[in-house]
């Protein structure tokens, strides 16, 4: 697994590789072909559950399967850590 690929892009390449459709996977996983679309374009993060479950619905092996939980999670901790250090208060503003 390339971790310079997003989360999403690594996504909707297993996805791709198995021939199935957004539509096709998403009552598997129980979302959305619009939560698909926005997961493998990095606008959403799938829970620890959605993760893992589109882990066993991409026919991901136990080795493969934790790093992409993980990786779904990171990025999520990531961007939520850069948002917080984006909206501190500056010394000028306390």
């Amino acid at each position: 697994m390339e971790m310079s690929s997003s989360f999403g892009s690594l996504a909707r390449h297993h996805r791709e590789k198995l021939g199935y459709t957004r539509v096709q996977l998403a009552p598997n996983v129980g979302c959305s072909a619009v939560m698909i679309y926005k997961i493998e374009n990095d606008e959403r993060r799938p829970s620890v559950q959605l993760a893992k479950l589109l882990a066993t619905h991409l026919a991901l092996t136990a080795d493969q399967a934790a790093p992409f939980v993980h990786a779904a999670r990171m990025q999520a901790h990531k961007i939520v850590t850069s948002k917080r250090a984006t909206n501190a208060p500056s010394s000028e503003d306390v």
